[in-house]
């Protein structure tokens, strides 16, 4: 797994070399604890979250002809919606896609966005900071096999059965991390035996520096 270089914002890019499309995962850090609508979700209810680091898992497909659904879909994560500052980690992300050939010159960073998905709300709240990403190149939905083994891990927890998972029944797809490093670890060990770093060097240990970033 390729990063840009060591000490810098956790981004990593994997997998298929010409692949646009795939599976990736949302390092998110809660800077304080929080109470949050997740839309429709449990009828709009708030949801108490504690402070800490979270993982998110999702997907992207399409193989529409010049389609790039992969980082279009992680650039927008990391937009806010109206006119509320973008991650930090966006500039970073469209610099890393381009480098890498993930998204094309001409692709451009959105402009705010509709909240849609659950993940949306959690990403939009002003103490939610996002602090990585991995982004898995591939035309195998890797999205449940990946959630579901973040899900059984002793060092992970559930904040709500179903969050993170509308189009998925029976997942979740937004665990929290109660022991970060663990969690980065044996999901780096995870990856390596699903075989998804292909030709790229993955370096297990560098997962577990996310929640240190300065971004």
């Amino acid at each position: 797994m390729n990063r840009r270089s060591t000490g810098s914002p956790p981004v990593w890019i994997c997998g298929e070399q010409e692949c646009h499309e795939g599976t990736y995962l949302l390092l998110i850090r809660l800077q304080s604890g929080a109470r949050l609508s997740f839309g429709r979700f449990q009828g709009g209810r708030p949801i108490a979250l504690e402070a800490g680091n979270y993982i998110y898992t999702g997907s992207a497909m399409g193989s529409r002809p010049g389609s790039r659904p992969l980082a279009a879909r992680l650039l927008r994560h990391a937009s806010r919606s109206g006119n509320r500052p973008a991650h930090a980690l966006r500039r970073i992300l469209l610099r890393e896609f381009r480098r890498q050939e993930l998204a094309s010159p001409a692709t451009r960073l959105p402009r705010g966005k509709t909240l849609r998905w659950h993940i949306d709300y959690l990403l939009d709240h002003r103490q939610v900071r996002l602090a990585g990403a991995v982004a898995i190149r591939s035309t195998e939905r890797l999205e449940s096999h990946i959630s579901r083994f973040l899900e059984a891990l002793p060092c992970s927890s559930i904040p709500v059965r179903g969050l993170g998972a509308a189009d998925m029944p029976g997942e979740t797809h937004l665990v929290r991390l109660n022991d970060p490093e663990s969690c980065m670890a044996a999901l780096g060990e995870q990856l390596q035996k699903l075989g998804v770093h292909r030709s790229h060097i993955f370096p297990i240990s560098a997962l577990t520096n996310f929640e240190r970033s300065k971004i």
